[in-house]
């Protein structure tokens, strides 16, 4: 994917650190390592949130201590780009955590929408200074 936007140098350095860690290059993965390089927490505690051997999520990474408000939503958009997991406490229950104002409700909004755009390209193909043209006749 061309012209990613990231936060700054760190998070550019970070992103192709963990992708050369990563077994794929698929989007799954892309989206996974521009989150977790996104934010300090994350990127400092990668292995408890992502296994890289298996190339799996780790849920209970949700539960540790080092966990901030921040890193939390960070976890929970990646690991829902993930495959869709919304889930947790100790019984790993639906959690209306994963929902839309819960996550986005932070200074890195737009990096959010970033990795949705790197995890979902094909419905992002549209040129984004297009403007739609509406039938104003109905």
């Amino acid at each position: 994917m061309k012209n990613i936007l990231f936060f700054d140098k760190q998070h550019v350095d970070r992103y192709y650190e963990l992708i050369h860690k990563m077994k794929k290059y698929d989007v799954y993965h892309q989206s996974m390592a521009y989150l977790i390089s996104l934010c300090d927490s994350c990127y400092n505690h990668a292995n408890d949130i992502f296994d890289f051997k298996e190339s799996v999520i780790v849920p209970e990474g949700l539960q540790e201590a080092w966990q901030t408000s921040t890193s939390l939503k960070v976890t929970r958009l990646a690991f829902n780009l993930w495959n869709h997991f919304c889930f947790d406490g100790d019984d790993m229950s639906f959690s209306c955590l994963y929902s839309a104002d819960e996550i986005f409700s932070c200074d890195l909004a737009k990096y959010f929408f970033e990795a949705i755009r790197i995890r979902y390209p094909e419905y992002f193909s549209f040129n984004i200074n297009e403007r739609l043209v509406h039938d104003t006749e109905m």
